[in-house]
């Protein structure tokens, strides 16, 4: 029996494009095992997958089920740690046996954060492979987390205050109840995880109904891309694809749920109430643009609701960006000074893992799925808000 263990030197195992990847790999072998070599391989790569079902020309098939794949390599580097040296018997012998590797990330613009999704993912690997001679190879896979830096200072809407105003009719037909007006407001559109978000909600309910009950909601907006049959394979080279085949591509944008909090409140037919509460966003992957097949975005939702059954909610949707170095001068995180005379100490975040919404029955059937969770920056340390005010925090 052979069992292996991969041992990082960084022990939060989070790295940044130009950082060094090191660490040892453990092979214990309880029987000797003949072998050819044994490679360490450090591997990026974003892929797609699902199923489509399509009607067939046949008026009484039930039709197929047709797979949509995509993939994306970005990192493909290996070294070899023991080999035969062709001369007699060789063989990995009973006991342990330890390797060390390094690898050297490139610093390549626009490389994707790490990321776990619905329908594909983006992951970095170190593999410890025994290839062995007319025999099945043996390996063992640890991802580790790339997580690039992105600085908000860097990103001029990031400083932009964020004001949508939507307006619902509720009830339906001939029982219209009458229209919720939602004025929302964030002081500035780019955040951390971690950092407290202040939300003013400006509510007019020109309904007949009470509004009894106000939700937020941080969500995670992923579209992904992939082709029929799986008929485009691509390689990155920085900012440049080389395109083997083109196919029939398809698009799925999927909405997770990764924060929610709701509150009962009271809100009179005819009147009009503002609401301000503060949220703390948790540990999310930051918004990125930057792979093929993979984009993430995120937005807050708030929704009423007022009393009855059928049309009774208002939403309105307010975009985000979150990124993994905080505006300067700009929101509720500041540096920590513990006196007047005392030089500021800028906030120094920890690794946590990435918060994940319940696994679907359809996610389980994905045969891609894993335990992994990226760890990315967040920023724990916050001025808290008024003690007067809500404070949504999911706990």
């Amino acid at each position: 029996m052979t069992s292996f263990q991969i041992i990082f030197s960084n022990s939060h195992q989070v790295y940044t494009p130009g950082s060094t990847v090191e660490g040892t790999v453990m092979i214990f072998q309880e029987h000797e095992l003949k072998a050819k070599c044994v490679r360490i391989i450090l591997e990026g790569k974003a892929f797609t997958k699902w199923e489509i079902a399509e009607k067939t020309p046949d008026a009484h098939s039930r039709g197929m089920k047709v797979p949509y794949s995509g993939s994306v390599s970005y990192l493909n580097n290996q070294t070899v740690v023991w080999e035969h040296d062709g001369v007699g018997h060789r063989a990995l012998t009973i006991g342990q046996h330890i390797f060390d590797f390094r690898f050297e990330l490139p610093i390549l613009p626009r490389l994707p954060p790490s990321f776990e999704g619905t329908f594909g993912a983006i992951r970095y690997s170190i593999t410890a492979l025994i290839e062995r001679p007319w025999k099945t190879n043996k390996s063992y896979t640890e991802f580790f987390t790339l997580a690039p830096a992105f600085d908000l200072n860097t990103v001029p809407d990031a400083r932009d205050v964020v004001l949508i105003t939507r307006t619902k009719n509720t009830g339906f037909v001939f029982f219209r109840h009458g229209k919720i007006i939602m004025q929302c407001k964030l002081a500035k559109t780019g955040y951390v995880s971690g950092e407290l978000i202040e939300l003013d909600v400006n509510i007019e309910n020109k309904t007949n109904r009470p509004i009894f009950k106000i939700e937020a909601k941080v969500i995670e907006k992923t579209t992904y891309v992939a082709y029929r049959y799986g008929a485009e394979s691509t390689r990155w080279h920085g900012d440049l694809y080389d395109t083997e085949t083109l196919g029939y591509n398809n698009i799925t944008v999927d909405d997770r749920k990764m924060f929610v909090q709701e509150e009962d409140v009271e809100i009179a037919a005819q009147s009009t109430k503002t609401h301000k509460f503060y949220m703390q966003i948790p540990c999310l992957v930051p918004s990125f643009n930057t792979c093929r097949l993979i984009h993430v975005s995120h937005l807050i939702e708030i929704k009423v609701t007022c009393k009855g059954t059928i049309n009774n909610t208002a939403r309105c949707h307010c975009p985000i960006i979150i990124g993994t170095i905080p505006l300067v001068g700009c929101g509720p995180i500041q540096s920590i000074s513990l006196s007047d005379d005392e030089t500021p100490v800028p906030l120094v975040p920890t690794f946590e893992e990435c918060v994940s919404p319940e696994v679907t029955n359809r996610q389980k059937s994905m045969d891609f799925q894993t335990n992994f969770r990226p760890r990315f920056p967040f920023y724990g340390t916050l001025i808290s808000p008024p003690e007067d005010e809500e404070y949504f925090n999911d706990t």
